[in-house]
Protein backbone atom coordinates (compact mmCIF):
# COMPACT_ATOMS: atom_id res chain seq x y z
CA UNK A 1 0.00 0.00 0.00
CA UNK A 2 1.56 3.30 -1.07
CA UNK A 3 1.26 6.57 0.84
CA UNK A 4 -1.75 7.83 -1.10
CA UNK A 5 -3.66 4.61 -0.42
CA UNK A 6 -2.80 4.82 3.29
CA UNK A 7 -4.12 8.38 3.45
CA UNK A 8 -7.38 7.38 1.75
CA UNK A 9 -7.77 4.41 4.08
CA UNK A 10 -7.33 6.68 7.10
CA UNK A 11 -9.84 9.20 5.72
CA UNK A 12 -12.42 6.46 5.28
CA UNK A 13 -11.84 5.18 8.79
CA UNK A 14 -12.27 8.61 10.37
CA UNK A 15 -15.40 9.46 8.39
CA UNK A 16 -16.87 6.07 9.20
CA UNK A 17 -16.29 6.55 12.94
CA UNK A 18 -16.98 10.26 13.43
CA UNK A 19 -19.41 11.37 10.73
CA UNK A 20 -22.98 10.46 9.88
CA UNK A 21 -22.05 9.00 6.52
CA UNK A 22 -22.02 5.55 5.01
CA UNK A 23 -19.83 4.21 2.27
CA UNK A 24 -21.79 3.43 -0.87
CA UNK A 25 -19.86 0.79 -2.75
CA UNK A 26 -21.86 1.25 -5.95
CA UNK A 27 -21.09 4.97 -6.03
CA UNK A 28 -17.57 4.63 -4.67
CA UNK A 29 -18.35 7.55 -2.36
CA UNK A 30 -19.70 8.42 1.06
CA UNK A 31 -23.42 9.15 1.15
CA UNK A 32 -24.82 11.80 3.46
CA UNK A 33 -28.56 11.68 4.07
CA UNK A 34 -30.26 15.07 4.27
CA UNK A 35 -33.55 15.08 6.14
CA UNK A 36 -36.37 17.56 5.61
CA UNK A 37 -38.08 19.27 8.48
CA UNK A 38 -41.68 18.12 8.89
CA UNK A 39 -42.73 21.72 8.34
CA UNK A 40 -41.06 21.88 4.92
CA UNK A 41 -43.83 21.97 2.33
CA UNK A 42 -44.03 22.82 -1.34
CA UNK A 43 -46.66 25.29 -2.49
CA UNK A 44 -48.73 25.14 -5.64
CA UNK A 45 -46.99 28.14 -7.16
CA UNK A 46 -43.65 26.30 -7.03
CA UNK A 47 -45.12 23.10 -8.50
CA UNK A 48 -46.68 25.18 -11.28
CA UNK A 49 -43.24 26.58 -12.08
CA UNK A 50 -41.90 23.03 -12.44
CA UNK A 51 -44.83 22.10 -14.68
CA UNK A 52 -44.15 25.00 -17.01
CA UNK A 53 -40.47 24.15 -17.37
CA UNK A 54 -39.23 22.20 -20.37
CA UNK A 55 -38.48 19.22 -18.13
CA UNK A 56 -40.53 19.04 -14.92
CA UNK A 57 -38.24 16.64 -13.08
CA UNK A 58 -35.12 18.61 -13.96
CA UNK A 59 -36.79 21.73 -12.57
CA UNK A 60 -37.71 19.81 -9.42
CA UNK A 61 -34.13 18.64 -8.86
CA UNK A 62 -32.71 22.08 -9.55
CA UNK A 63 -35.04 23.44 -6.88
CA UNK A 64 -33.88 20.81 -4.38
CA UNK A 65 -30.24 21.71 -5.05
CA UNK A 66 -31.08 25.36 -4.52
CA UNK A 67 -32.99 24.74 -1.29
CA UNK A 68 -30.23 22.63 0.24
CA UNK A 69 -27.19 24.29 -1.30
CA UNK A 70 -26.16 25.99 1.94
CA UNK A 71 -26.82 22.84 3.99
CA UNK A 72 -24.68 20.68 1.72
CA UNK A 73 -21.85 23.18 1.95
CA UNK A 74 -22.09 23.19 5.75
CA UNK A 75 -22.19 19.37 5.97
CA UNK A 76 -19.17 19.12 3.68
CA UNK A 77 -17.21 21.56 5.81
CA UNK A 78 -18.25 19.74 9.01
CA UNK A 79 -16.95 16.44 7.67
CA UNK A 80 -13.64 18.00 6.65
CA UNK A 81 -13.38 19.61 10.11
CA UNK A 82 -14.04 16.26 11.80
CA UNK A 83 -11.33 14.53 9.76
CA UNK A 84 -8.90 17.32 10.61
CA UNK A 85 -9.83 17.17 14.30
CA UNK A 86 -9.42 13.42 14.68
CA UNK A 87 -6.43 12.99 12.38
CA UNK A 88 -3.96 10.99 14.49
CA UNK A 89 -1.50 9.50 12.04
CA UNK A 90 1.99 10.60 13.03
CA UNK A 91 3.54 9.18 9.88
CA UNK A 92 1.35 11.32 7.64
CA UNK A 93 0.92 14.86 8.91
CA UNK A 94 -2.45 16.43 8.06
CA UNK A 95 -1.00 19.80 7.10
CA UNK A 96 1.42 18.18 4.69
CA UNK A 97 -1.44 16.45 2.87
CA UNK A 98 -4.25 18.96 3.49
CA UNK A 99 -4.94 19.74 -0.16
CA UNK A 100 -5.15 16.08 -1.17
CA UNK A 101 -7.30 15.09 1.86
CA UNK A 102 -9.86 17.83 1.43
CA UNK A 103 -10.01 17.42 -2.34
CA UNK A 104 -10.56 13.67 -1.97
CA UNK A 105 -13.38 14.20 0.55
CA UNK A 106 -15.19 16.66 -1.70
CA UNK A 107 -14.85 14.36 -4.69
CA UNK A 108 -16.07 11.30 -2.79
CA UNK A 109 -19.04 12.74 -0.96
CA UNK A 110 -22.57 12.91 -2.36
CA UNK A 111 -25.83 13.91 -0.77
CA UNK A 112 -29.15 12.12 -0.73
CA UNK A 113 -31.81 14.77 -0.88
CA UNK A 114 -35.24 14.31 0.75
CA UNK A 115 -37.08 14.09 -2.58
CA UNK A 116 -39.67 11.64 -1.26
CA UNK A 117 -40.70 14.14 1.41
CA UNK A 118 -41.81 16.55 -1.32
CA UNK A 119 -42.93 14.08 -3.98
CA UNK A 120 -45.51 12.54 -1.63
CA UNK A 121 -47.12 15.88 -0.77
CA UNK A 122 -50.43 16.63 -2.47
CA UNK A 123 -51.57 19.55 -4.60
CA UNK A 124 -54.87 20.57 -6.19
CA UNK A 125 -54.62 20.18 -9.97
CA UNK A 126 -56.95 21.57 -12.63
CA UNK A 127 -56.91 19.47 -15.79
CA UNK A 128 -58.12 21.74 -18.59
CA UNK A 129 -59.50 19.87 -21.60
CA UNK A 130 -59.00 21.03 -25.18
CA UNK A 131 -60.62 18.99 -27.94
CA UNK A 132 -60.20 21.85 -30.41
CA UNK A 133 -62.35 24.36 -28.54
CA UNK A 134 -59.37 26.26 -27.15
CA UNK A 135 -58.86 27.64 -30.66
CA UNK A 136 -62.25 29.33 -30.18
CA UNK A 137 -61.55 30.59 -26.64
CA UNK A 138 -63.89 27.85 -25.38
CA UNK A 139 -67.05 29.59 -26.58
CA UNK A 140 -68.02 26.26 -28.19
CA UNK A 141 -69.11 25.12 -24.73
CA UNK A 142 -71.73 27.87 -24.57
CA UNK A 143 -74.60 25.50 -25.19
CA UNK A 144 -78.28 26.38 -24.82
CA UNK A 145 -79.54 27.31 -22.20
CA UNK A 146 -76.29 29.30 -21.73
CA UNK A 147 -77.10 33.04 -21.75
CA UNK A 148 -75.00 33.54 -24.89
CA UNK A 149 -76.58 30.67 -26.85
CA UNK A 150 -79.83 30.25 -28.75
CA UNK A 151 -82.36 27.47 -28.86
CA UNK A 152 -81.62 25.22 -31.80
CA UNK A 153 -77.91 26.09 -32.05
CA UNK A 154 -75.79 23.27 -33.43
CA UNK A 155 -73.30 21.74 -31.02
CA UNK A 156 -69.82 22.00 -32.56
CA UNK A 157 -67.87 18.80 -33.14
CA UNK A 158 -64.94 20.43 -31.33
CA UNK A 159 -66.87 21.09 -28.12
CA UNK A 160 -65.36 19.39 -25.04
CA UNK A 161 -68.84 18.73 -23.70
CA UNK A 162 -69.75 16.81 -26.84
CA UNK A 163 -66.54 14.79 -26.52
CA UNK A 164 -67.39 14.03 -22.89
CA UNK A 165 -70.90 12.71 -23.52
CA UNK A 166 -69.62 10.53 -26.35
CA UNK A 167 -66.86 9.20 -24.12
CA UNK A 168 -69.55 8.36 -21.58
CA UNK A 169 -71.56 6.41 -24.14
CA UNK A 170 -74.13 8.95 -25.39
CA UNK A 171 -74.85 10.42 -28.81
CA UNK A 172 -75.10 13.99 -30.02
CA UNK A 173 -78.87 13.75 -30.56
CA UNK A 174 -79.31 12.71 -26.92
CA UNK A 175 -77.37 15.79 -25.82
CA UNK A 176 -79.57 17.98 -28.03
CA UNK A 177 -82.74 16.48 -26.50
CA UNK A 178 -81.41 17.14 -23.02
CA UNK A 179 -80.43 20.73 -23.80
CA UNK A 180 -83.54 21.72 -25.76
CA UNK A 181 -86.33 19.62 -24.25
CA UNK A 182 -84.99 18.52 -20.84
CA UNK A 183 -85.28 14.95 -22.08
CA UNK A 184 -82.56 13.23 -20.05
CA UNK A 185 -83.72 9.62 -20.47
CA UNK A 186 -82.83 9.08 -16.83
CA UNK A 187 -79.24 10.28 -17.26
CA UNK A 188 -77.78 12.38 -14.46
CA UNK A 189 -74.84 13.19 -16.73
CA UNK A 190 -77.05 14.85 -19.36
CA UNK A 191 -79.14 16.59 -16.71
CA UNK A 192 -76.12 18.04 -14.93
CA UNK A 193 -74.53 19.16 -18.21
CA UNK A 194 -77.66 21.16 -18.97
CA UNK A 195 -77.54 22.69 -15.47
CA UNK A 196 -73.86 23.46 -15.99
CA UNK A 197 -74.58 25.29 -19.25
CA UNK A 198 -77.50 27.20 -17.74
CA UNK A 199 -75.51 28.44 -14.75
CA UNK A 200 -72.39 29.73 -16.50
CA UNK A 201 -71.59 33.29 -15.52
CA UNK A 202 -69.16 34.01 -18.37
CA UNK A 203 -68.42 32.97 -21.95
CA UNK A 204 -64.96 31.28 -21.97
CA UNK A 205 -65.65 28.12 -20.03
CA UNK A 206 -63.37 25.11 -20.41
CA UNK A 207 -64.27 21.59 -19.35
CA UNK A 208 -62.06 21.05 -16.31
CA UNK A 209 -61.39 18.13 -13.99
CA UNK A 210 -60.39 18.91 -10.42
CA UNK A 211 -58.01 16.26 -9.13
CA UNK A 212 -55.88 15.97 -6.01
CA UNK A 213 -52.48 14.56 -6.97
CA UNK A 214 -49.18 13.92 -5.31
CA UNK A 215 -46.35 16.05 -6.60
CA UNK A 216 -44.88 12.89 -8.08
CA UNK A 217 -48.08 12.23 -10.05
CA UNK A 218 -48.09 15.81 -11.32
CA UNK A 219 -44.50 15.56 -12.52
CA UNK A 220 -45.12 12.13 -14.06
CA UNK A 221 -48.10 13.55 -15.93
CA UNK A 222 -46.05 16.48 -17.27
CA UNK A 223 -43.40 14.06 -18.48
CA UNK A 224 -46.03 11.87 -20.13
CA UNK A 225 -47.58 14.88 -21.88
CA UNK A 226 -44.14 16.01 -23.05
CA UNK A 227 -43.24 12.53 -24.33
CA UNK A 228 -46.62 12.37 -26.07
CA UNK A 229 -45.57 15.43 -28.08
CA UNK A 230 -42.04 14.40 -29.07
CA UNK A 231 -42.71 14.82 -32.79
CA UNK A 232 -43.62 18.48 -32.29
CA UNK A 233 -41.30 21.51 -31.93
CA UNK A 234 -40.37 22.15 -28.27
CA UNK A 235 -42.57 24.49 -26.30
CA UNK A 236 -41.30 27.59 -24.60
CA UNK A 237 -42.01 27.55 -20.81
CA UNK A 238 -45.60 28.52 -20.12
CA UNK A 239 -46.75 28.31 -23.75
CA UNK A 240 -49.92 26.48 -24.79
CA UNK A 241 -50.10 24.12 -27.75
CA UNK A 242 -52.92 23.85 -30.25
CA UNK A 243 -54.62 20.47 -29.95
CA UNK A 244 -54.12 19.69 -33.62
CA UNK A 245 -50.32 19.73 -33.25
CA UNK A 246 -50.26 17.10 -30.51
CA UNK A 247 -49.14 13.55 -31.18
CA UNK A 248 -49.28 10.24 -29.38
CA UNK A 249 -51.88 7.84 -28.07
CA UNK A 250 -51.24 7.90 -24.34
CA UNK A 251 -54.14 8.51 -21.96
CA UNK A 252 -55.05 9.03 -18.33
CA UNK A 253 -57.90 7.32 -16.53
CA UNK A 254 -59.97 9.32 -14.05
CA UNK A 255 -62.43 7.69 -11.69
CA UNK A 256 -66.10 8.43 -12.38
CA UNK A 257 -66.30 10.19 -9.01
CA UNK A 258 -63.99 12.95 -10.29
CA UNK A 259 -65.24 16.49 -9.80
CA UNK A 260 -65.65 18.30 -13.11
CA UNK A 261 -67.42 21.24 -14.64
CA UNK A 262 -67.05 24.41 -16.69
CA UNK A 263 -64.51 26.93 -15.44
CA UNK A 264 -63.33 30.21 -16.95
CA UNK A 265 -59.78 30.70 -15.75
CA UNK A 266 -59.35 33.93 -17.76
CA UNK A 267 -62.22 35.84 -16.17
CA UNK A 268 -62.33 34.11 -12.80
CA UNK A 269 -65.79 32.66 -13.32
CA UNK A 270 -67.54 29.42 -14.11
CA UNK A 271 -70.57 27.32 -13.41
CA UNK A 272 -71.68 24.83 -10.73
CA UNK A 273 -68.73 22.43 -11.22
CA UNK A 274 -71.20 19.59 -10.67
CA UNK A 275 -71.22 17.45 -13.81
CA UNK A 276 -71.94 13.90 -12.64
CA UNK A 277 -70.00 11.27 -14.53
CA UNK A 278 -71.39 7.78 -15.07
CA UNK A 279 -68.22 5.99 -16.19
CA UNK A 280 -64.50 6.37 -15.66
CA UNK A 281 -63.09 9.01 -17.98
CA UNK A 282 -60.40 7.90 -20.43
CA UNK A 283 -58.81 11.20 -21.44
CA UNK A 284 -56.18 11.20 -24.22
CA UNK A 285 -53.15 13.28 -23.30
CA UNK A 286 -53.49 15.11 -26.61
CA UNK A 287 -56.74 16.54 -25.27
CA UNK A 288 -55.12 18.01 -22.17
CA UNK A 289 -54.35 21.69 -22.62
CA UNK A 290 -52.73 22.01 -19.19
CA UNK A 291 -52.68 20.01 -15.97
CA UNK A 292 -51.31 22.52 -13.50
CA UNK A 293 -51.94 23.26 -9.82
CA UNK A 294 -54.82 25.58 -9.03
CA UNK A 295 -53.82 29.17 -9.72
CA UNK A 296 -51.04 28.12 -12.09
CA UNK A 297 -53.16 29.19 -15.07
CA UNK A 298 -55.18 32.35 -14.54
CA UNK A 299 -57.51 32.78 -11.61
CA UNK A 300 -57.52 30.25 -8.78
CA UNK A 301 -60.73 28.24 -8.46
CA UNK A 302 -60.35 28.09 -4.67
CA UNK A 303 -60.16 31.88 -4.44
CA UNK A 304 -62.89 32.63 -6.98
CA UNK A 305 -65.40 30.18 -5.51
CA UNK A 306 -64.22 30.46 -1.91
CA UNK A 307 -63.96 26.69 -1.56
CA UNK A 308 -61.58 24.49 0.41
CA UNK A 309 -59.18 21.94 -1.01
CA UNK A 310 -61.47 19.03 -0.22
CA UNK A 311 -63.24 19.67 -3.55
CA UNK A 312 -60.20 18.21 -5.33
CA UNK A 313 -60.27 14.43 -4.97
CA UNK A 314 -57.59 11.76 -5.67
CA UNK A 315 -59.29 10.33 -8.75
CA UNK A 316 -56.32 9.83 -11.07
CA UNK A 317 -56.28 6.05 -11.51
CA UNK A 318 -53.43 5.63 -13.99
CA UNK A 319 -51.44 7.01 -16.89
CA UNK A 320 -51.46 4.56 -19.79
Amino acid sequence: MNEEERIISHIKELIDHHCYCEWDESEGSFAYEIYADYRDTVDEETVSKWCKAGNAYEAFWEQLYEWYEYSTYQYEEDIISSVRKYWNNEEMDYDDHEEFIESWIREHLFFRYPEEHFLKQTVCVNITVDTGDENYDYVLNNLYPHYDARYGDTVSEESSLLWLIRQQGYKKRQLNKALRHKDYSGSRLLETIRSEAANCSSHMNALTFFVEMTVEQVLDLQEAIRDNQTKDPPLKPGAYRCVWNRKGRRKIVLDKSAVCGLYDTWNGAGSLLEIELEKDVILPLKYISTAWPDGGRGYSVAKVFGICHSMWTPTLKQII
